[in-house]
């Protein structure tokens, strides 16, 4: 992937599903739904690299790349990423080529079958506001997990939803 064709990912966000596949930026195909009733849907577009979507309305909301085998997903993305994500395969090469994170979690266990987590952090993503990317580690502090997401997801929404219906 090259850094044209992340941008135009990158500038997707917030459209709806049938939008992505009508610009050609998506080809045709079905969102899969984890579980009945699940809150999110998924494409995946190649091994290892997925669309993320709410399924309320369809609209794209993540973009997820895994890079290591986890207890989650067997699929690791085989391309290259581009600079300066493709430098980041540590925490602290992703520090030195990204500067402080905006938010961070250290290391701590997952619930079973996940295991132990190397913790994760977040970075605002210059030149797209409403989105940040997310790196997640392993034990070791190896990136495993590299997503760019929006700032505020359906789950925000829905838990905002919630919070003002408790207070009227």
């Amino acid at each position: 992937m090259n850094a044209q064709e992340l941008d135009s990912y990158l500038n997707g966000f917030g459209k709806s599903h049938s939008e992505l596949v009508t610009e050609g930026l998506l080809p045709s195909g079905d969102l899969i739904e984890i579980y009945d009733g699940s809150l999110a849907v998924f494409r995946e577009i190649c091994p290892g690299m997925y669309f993320n979507f709410w399924a309320e309305d369809q609209r794209f909301e993540s973009l997820t790349f895994s890079l290591a085998e986890t207890a989650t997903s067997k699929d690791i993305y085989q391309e290259n990423l581009p600079e300066p994500y493709s430098g980041c395969t540590t925490r602290e090469a992703t520090i030195n080529l990204l500067g402080e994170p905006i938010q961070s979690k250290g290391p701590h266990k997952m619930p079973s079958p996940l295991g132990d987590s190397g913790g994760w952090d977040r970075f605002e993503l210059a030149g797209h506001e409403e989105l940040d990317v997310l790196f997640r580690y392993d034990i070791a502090l190896n990136v495993v997990i590299l997503a760019f997401g929006l700032k505020v997801s359906g789950y925000d929404r829905l838990d905002d939803e919630a919070q003002q219906q408790t207070e009227n």
